[in-house]
């Protein structure tokens, strides 16, 4: 418990040496003398063209920039962050010009689709591929909410239900609502598995960049096999209240350049009552720096800290195994097994296809491809001798498919463990998101 506090200590120092530092986006940097001749005027008017069903209060609320208030350059750099954030233009364009009294800001966009019938899939290192389909809208009736309806199945049985509500720039409040139902082989802790999970996220953004927020989840976990619930039934029950606090300054959501996204969080899992009773501590570290326009070093470190004793407090589905595709790539799945664990990622991107727009029957979509070099380390433990004890790493290249606002697929050679030679990985979305998702 000692290691947990000290690497706790160590992991929110390194983010608030960072917060002076925080990276802002931009798109150049210095602003055009037609742009400087403009600074300080009153925005008089902002105009939209090409949003033809999402709602112009909803794309002015993205926006740094306010009707009525003075005109800045840096404000327009924010703003096509902000338009990045509300997730439904595939592209973007703000022009400034003279008003008759102030400034105009023209904007011209292109929407994604509202409504689509959508082939949905799932790569795992566990349960393999599966496919499936639903009904997706990132711009619900205009109005920005996220809302996802979807089923696979293969090598695992998973139906999903997503809805969120938009980003604004200046929102108090915005929501996040999850619910899961999983039926499939649980190959790390060798049990058939079948789940329902809830989960509701609640955050207040602060000053743009930083944010508060409440989480709170419902898990039933059932198993086929005694010994792998708390539960003498074989079905446990927990709910878990949360909190976190963080700040993002990425230049972009959906294909990030530059700048920390950095969050703690803090869990209490037997909240309510349930079957487990633990709390966990979770550091998720973040920084891009871009080296050039096609050139990017990502850094991602984890860190989860866990109290209580495994098989008394927590169940065994509640802990880590370390290898393949979302932790450490180039070993096999469950390597290392713990309550507590540390995963580190360093990688480079180079864009070798821009992101560039594709139109098919109206719908309107950004994809690019990027090449990668990658090394991970990480380690899972349940007491201080073992956090020294379980390390291992692994490196190697990849391809990535970008699919802004929509996903990403990673394919990955690598090599680590000795006697397995190279190894394949394939997944979708970014690893650090995915190492989220191992979080149970």
């Amino acid at each position: 418990m000692r290691l947990v506090l000290k690497l706790a200590l160590l992991a929110t120092c390194i983010i608030l040496s960072a917060i002076p530092g925080a990276v802002r986006a931009g798109r150049g940097a210095a602003a055009p003398d037609s742009l400087k001749a403009l600074e300080g005027l009153t925005v008089e008017e902002i105009r939209i063209d090409g949003a033809k069903h999402t709602k112009h209060r909803l794309v002015k609320g993205a926006m740094t920039s306010r009707e009525g208030e003075p005109f800045s350059a840096a404000n327009v750099d924010k703003d096509y962050e902000g338009l990045d954030k509300l997730g439904v233009f595939s592209q973007t364009h703000i022009k400034a010009i003279p008003g008759d009294s102030g400034v105009v800001l023209e904007l011209d966009v292109k929407e994604t689709f509202r409504y689509l019938p959508v082939i949905t899939g799932e790569i795992s290192d566990e349960n393999g591929i599966s496919l499936g389909g639903g009904l997706k809208s990132v711009n619900l009736l205009g109005s920005g909410i996220y809302l996802s309806a979807t089923a696979k199945f293969g090598g695992a049985t998973t139906i999903e239900l997503i809805m969120r509500s938009p980003y604004q720039a200046k929102s108090h409040f915005t929501y996040q609502l999850e619910y899961y139902h999983r039926d499939r082989n649980n190959a790390l802790f060798s049990f058939n598995e079948v789940a329902d999970e809830i989960y509701l996220v609640i955050q207040r953004t602060m000053r743009r960049n930083y944010r508060l927020g409440l989480e709170y989840s419902y898990q039933m976990i059932q198993s086929d096999t005694d010994g792998k619930t708390l539960s003498p039934d074989n079905t446990d029950h927990v709910s878990t209240l949360g909190m976190f606090a963080g700040f993002d300054t990425r230049d972009l959501w959906s294909n990030p350049s530059m700048g920390w996204y950095n969050t703690v969080y803090g869990y209490w899992s037997g909240f309510l009552g349930g079957d487990s009773d633990f709390f966990r501590l979770r550091l998720d570290l973040r920084r891009y720096q871009r080296l050039s326009p096609s050139h990017v070093i990502a850094l991602f470190s984890m860190f989860t800290g866990t109290t209580g004793e495994v098989g008394t407090d927590i169940a065994e589905w509640q802990t880590f195994g370390e290898g393949g595709s979302n932790s450490v790539r180039g070993w096999n799945l469950g390597s290392r097994y713990g309550k507590s664990e540390f995963i580190n990622t360093a990688e480079y991107r180079y864009t070798w296809l821009k992101p560039r727009l594709f139109s098919y029957f109206g719908i309107n979509l950004k994809m690019g491809v990027q090449v990668a070099l990658f090394a991970d380390f990480a380690t899972a433990w349940c007491d201080d001798d073992g956090f020294q004890k379980s390390w291992i790493s692994g490196g190697g290249a990849g391809i990535r498919l970008i699919i802004p606002y929509v996903d990403m697929i990673r394919f990955d050679v690598s090599y680590g463990e000795g006697g397995i030679g190279l190894s394949m990985n394939v997944a979708t979305q970014e690893k650090p998101d995915r190492q989220l998702q191992r979080v149970r």
